[in-house]
């Protein structure tokens, strides 16, 4: 019985990635019924696809003082604040947004998603992108929507506790990643 599953899982899998065509191509702005993300390369792979919140106003990867001037490769180095979330609480988000037999192709493919977010001077979250392989089951095709769901339920959570030597850096950005093989 086990067997069957595993073969079944991996006949599914191999599916999803055959004939499955990504919503998701650079250049393109996805739209919900709720939420619109413009699609962008992340570096030089035509594979990973960054998505923005049509919305998010700060949409580059540059970090500033308050005062305006941009933070130096250096002085990013020092930008510094502690998670006041658990990997726990993003894993519980995770398992209620997917069903488990889409959890089990993510683990399967070896899913993962980068969530690049900013957080105001106080560490609450305001704005966040995701980064994906545009090939990955399940991600590859989800709708919009549900990437603002996971967008949305992801800003109640990942608060930082600003540092004191960060406190005057508008808009702190940090990265946070999901790896799918390794929620339990």
């Amino acid at each position: 019985m086990i067997k069957k599953i595993i073969v079944l899982s991996v006949l599914v899998l191999l599916a999803c990635q055959l004939f499955s065509q990504s919503k998701y191509k650079a250049g393109d702005i996805v739209v919900g019924k709720n939420v619109k993300y413009i699609c962008k390369l992340r570096g030089d792979n035509p594979s990973i696809v960054k998505i923005v919140n049509i919305n998010n106003k700060d949409t580059t990867d540059n970090v500033y003082y308050d005062n305006g001037k941009l933070l130096t490769e250096l002085e990013l180095e020092d930008i510094s604040g502690a998670s006041e979330f658990k990997r726990e609480d993003i894993d519980s988000v995770v398992k209620v947004l997917f069903s488990k037999e889409e959890l089990k192709l993510l683990k399967d493919s070896r899913g993962f998603i980068v969530i690049n977010y900013l957080t105001n001077n106080n560490g609450v979250p305001n704005e966040l992108s995701f980064v994906f392989k545009r090939n990955t089951p399940v991600l590859s095709t989800l709708s919009p929507d549900r990437f603002y769901e996971l967008e949305l339920k992801l800003l109640q959570i990942l608060k930082v506790k600003i540092g004191k030597s960060s406190k005057n850096i508008r808009n702190p950005k940090w990265i946070v990643n999901i790896l799918f093989w390794e929620i339990p």
